[in-house]
């Protein structure tokens, strides 16, 4: 699917803009200040497992928090992948498998997602899959923070796991 936020007039740098989001029954709204867009090639990915019928808006919200999250940082975003109902347990998704075909032919720098279990819910496959985008230099956001980087502790067991010794 095309970005969205392209698709539509989007306000200028330092315009003020209000933000809309809804997480559950929670709805929240608040004035920002655009920010100068990057020159970054983003993707936003956004996954969910269920496809319960009571479920059916989960993809939507989360697009929204991440779309909008990108847009008041000035991300220009290059295309949104969205894998509804697939589980996290494996990285063998139509919209994954997409955004690794353009992440290898270089239209993508930074992935955003709302949390980094969007991109897996296993540690070990999710870690192996970041450090791979470290050695190809793009970066990836959580809308969450849950990007920040993991706590020594646990690199030292991801690397016991893989029966390496950590430089710790």
């Amino acid at each position: 699917m095309e970005n969205m936020i392209s698709q539509v007039p989007g306000p200028v740098p330092k315009q003020k803009v209000m933000v809309y989001m809804n997480v559950g029954n929670t709805h929240h709204a608040e004035i920002k200040t655009m920010q100068e867009p990057t020159k970054s090639k983003t993707a936003i990915y956004c996954r969910t497992a269920s496809i319960h019928p009571d479920d059916f808006l989960a993809i939507w919200q989360q697009r929204d928090i991440v779309c909008a999250f990108a847009f008041e940082r000035g991300y220009e975003t290059f295309k949104i992948y969205s894998d509804d109902g697939y589980s996290g347990l494996n990285l063998d998704r139509p919209a994954f498998a997409e955004m690794e075909e353009d992440m290898a032919a270089g239209k993508i720098d930074t992935i955003i997602v709302s949390c980094v279990d969007r991109i897996a819910r296993d540690f070990i496959l999710r870690e192996n899959w970041i450090s791979k985008l470290k050695l190809k230099g793009i970066c990836l956001i959580a809308a969450d923070g849950s990007h920040e980087p993991t706590m020594p502790c646990m690199l030292e067991i991801v690397e016991l796991m893989k029966g390496k010794k950590s430089t710790i």
